[in-house]
């Protein structure tokens, strides 16, 4: 068995694992819908943490200048 078949039956068993697990556990991986107030509260919320990150890179390259 070649390398490539390896990692392809490897990849299949976990494949079917994790979906047994996850229909066992009554889980779905269809994605639902989110409603424009949820979208706007995500938006918010990134846009929040993209700040805090700006802020913290420009503290730690204020502080590696001095």
């Amino acid at each position: 068995m070649s390398n490539k078949e390896n990692k392809n039956l490897s990849g299949n068993v976990i494949d079917l694992l994790v979906d047994s697990t996850l229909k066992k556990h009554g889980i779905k991986l269809e994605p639902e819908k989110l409603d424009d107030k949820q979208k706007e509260e995500l938006k918010n919320m990134v846009n929040n943490l993209r700040k805090s990150v700006e802020s913290l890179n420009q503290d730690k390259k204020e502080s590696n200048d001095s």
